[in-house]
């Protein structure tokens, strides 16, 4: 053996793969990825360059574990000459903002199961991608590990498990170039199909005229490979400004979708413009978008100095599509009908959950004078011969001044102010309880506040699980109920009288006290493991615990720190077996804590309807906030 000198760049990446094995890890700057450590193979991270993290593998299939994977705007991954398989040990989703990048032909794969998002502008370049949020498991790993290792004649990706069984979402809002994409989740959400690029793009540079086809710009369909557990596959086509437009309707898509050959989970957002981001919502507004159609990509906070379309009735569609608004309205009296819209008719809005919202109402001064009637709720002042299916809005906040100013006459609900025909299917509405509360009170003085809704009239349809939520603040669904609607004032008593179909639709607590609507919440699949929830609290820090075997490489040096070569030229390696928990209930779910923004308690059971062997998450995604982002609306019209 001899001393090892610097010669090649081959030598360099051989000597910091040692330093990153023989050093502690680093704390990731600010907006990067926090790396934990390398489970299998070799592997050097290094922050050094700003604003990126460099992965540098070595032609092996490489296991790492992060303790969180965020990339704000502004910053940028790189992976390096390997295959990798990222396991993210977060307590929320992953949320991508920046750049991921892999160069030398590997594949890179993610792994989180409270889920996965590329923002809308977030881009990833690379041979091939694949994301997951199954629990990770010893299997999924070592079919990994075991594959064919990236080479020169191996350029075959490494196997990719889809288990049909991901829990937390992957939304694909941002531009994938690449030549593979392999996706196993919960809800799968691609804002605009025409964003997923081929990686290897025939330019026709040659040619001014040259447009590109199908087959040229595109990931080629046999290649996009996706498995939904809920079977609920979102897609867009609104293409962003500059990009070709070449994909209109999911007849085009020929994805390969494991366990429906036919499609069926498919839910087309052809011909509706998607609304991901402030910019998306500034858009909304000053197009006048008032009778356009709509879907919500992800879950959104916005702020608001008056509703979305003014004093303008929205007239158009919205599908919220299993995503979350929360807002805050600051209004004063100008306008007689407040909410997220100000009203809604002949439109259409389903698949929407409004959380934890607020509307600060204030008196105008000054001005023409403030209007005789307020009408207030969550979703719209007045509701008129609207369709409204699926959706829940719970803990609204309505604040009315207490100084003796109120002259309105108020009707509120926490959907709406006044219900005037249409239909309701599936719809659930209260306020939070200390403000329903104070609300009720104001029954007694002419005022029409209901859980639901203030006043209903016109011939108004309902079907389903439709009920007011506010039962025990004395408040009955609606004040002042002139459709006829009679809606049931708690869950129970509306989850009961509904048909099986609907029952189906949601998530259950074991009493029927309460439940959510499943398409606002994330499966959790727990393998041989029987639970009942009984109103207490258990330490379930033991349940499948997952570990995976792997192999820490170290280089050997010699007394002087110099390293060692055999006699052939090769680094000589010093490997011991290892073993590391990757996955365990406690690392991802906080059982103890019913107020944590997470799993807290699992009360809701599984009525199984279709097919799923697992529970429900009481708390819905969490809304994150990257640091460098403004993720929030803040319009002035």
């Amino acid at each position: 053996m001899h001393n090892k000198t610097l010669k090649t760049g081959m030598t360099i990446l051989a000597l910091s793969l040692a330093a990153a094995l023989l050093q502690p890890a680093l704390a990731a700057p600010k907006g990067l990825p926090d790396f934990n450590k390398v489970i299998h193979g070799q592997a050097s991270v290094d922050y050094s360059i700003p604003n990126s993290v460099q992965v540098y593998g070595s032609k092996l299939n490489t296991v790492l574990l992060w303790n969180k994977f965020d990339v704000d705007k502004g910053r940028e991954v790189t992976f390096y000459d390997a295959n990798f398989l990222n396991l993210i040990k977060d307590k929320k989703a992953s949320d991508i903002y920046g750049k991921i990048q892999s160069l030398g032909g590997g594949a890179v794969y993610f792994v989180n199961p409270y889920g996965i998002n590329l923002h809308k502008g977030s881009e990833l370049s690379g041979s091939v991608f694949g994301f997951s949020t199954a629990k990770p498991t010893k299997e999924m790993v070592q079919k990994f590990i075991k594959s064919p290792a990236f080479s020169g004649t191996n350029l075959a990706p490494p196997d990719f498990t889809f288990t049909g069984k991901g829990m937390g979402k992957v939304r694909l809002l941002g531009k994938i170039t690449s030549e593979n994409l392999y996706v196993d989740a919960g809800q799968i959400i691609i804002r605009d199909a025409n964003l997923l690029q081929s990686y290897d793009v025939f330019t026709g540079a040659t040619d001014p005229d040259y447009q590109p086809s199908k087959n040229d710009l595109l990931i080629q369909p046999d290649k996009v490979k996706l498995q939904s557990s809920v079977n609920r596959i979102d897609v867009g086509f609104e293409s962003e400004p500059n990009n070709y437009h070449l994909l209109t309707s999911p007849d085009e898509l020929n994805y390969t979708i494991y366990g429906d050959p036919e499609h069926k989970t498919l839910v087309s957002h052809a011909g509706e413009k998607a609304l991901s981001d402030a910019d998306d919502f500034n858009k909304f507004a000053e197009a006048g978008g008032a009778s356009e159609n709509y879907w919500l990509t992800n879950n959104v906070e916005l702020e608001l100095t008056e509703s979305l379309t003014g004093d303008e009735a929205f007239t158009g569609s919205l599908d919220g599509a299993g995503n979350r608004i929360k807002y805050t309205l600051n209004a004063d009296g100008s306008s007689q009908n407040i909410g997220l819209f100000s009203s809604i008719e002949n439109g259409t809005v389903k698949n929407l959950l409004i959380n934890d919202s607020t509307i600060n109402f204030t008196p105008a001064a000054g001005g023409s004078g403030p209007e005789a009637f307020l009408n207030a709720g969550a979703l719209a002042g007045t509701i008129k011969n609207s369709k409204l299916t699926n959706i829940e809005s719970a803990g609204f906040t309505l604040t009315l001044t207490d100084d003796g100013t109120l002259t309105q006459t108020v009707s509120a609900g926490a959907l709406a102010g006044i219900i005037d025909g249409g239909s309701l299917a599936n719809v659930t509405a209260g306020f939070a309880g200390s403000n329903a509360q104070t609300l009720s009170a104001l029954n007694e003085s002419g005022h029409h506040i209901g859980a639901v809704a203030g006043q209903s009239s016109g011939s108004v349809t309902a079907s389903g699980v439709n009920a007011g939520l506010n039962s025990a603040e004395f408040l009955s669904a609606i004040a002042q109920d002139d459709a006829a609607l009679e809606l049931a004032d708690n869950f129970k008593a509306a989850f009961e009288a509904a048909d099986t179909d609907n029952q189906g639709l949601y998530a259950a607590a074991a009493d029927r006290s309460s439940g959510h609507l499943k398409l606002f919440m994330q499966p959790f699949f727990v393998e041989n493991f029987e639970y009942t929830y009984d109103g207490s609290s258990h330490n379930y820090s033991d349940l499948n615990r997952v570990t995976v075997e792997g192999v820490e490489t170290d280089l050997v040096q010699d007394a002087e720190g110099n390293y060692l070569e055999d006699d052939d030229g090769n680094l000589v390696k010093e490997e011991t077996p290892t073993e590391t928990v990757i996955f365990e209930l406690e690392d991802f779910f906080d059982f103890d804590n019913k107020e944590a923004k997470d799993a807290g308690t699992y009360q809701y059971e599984l009525t199984n309807n279709n097919g799923f062997d697992g529970f429900y998450l009481v708390q819905p995604e969490q809304v994150t906030r990257p640091d460098g982002e403004t993720p929030v609306y803040q319009g002035q019209y």
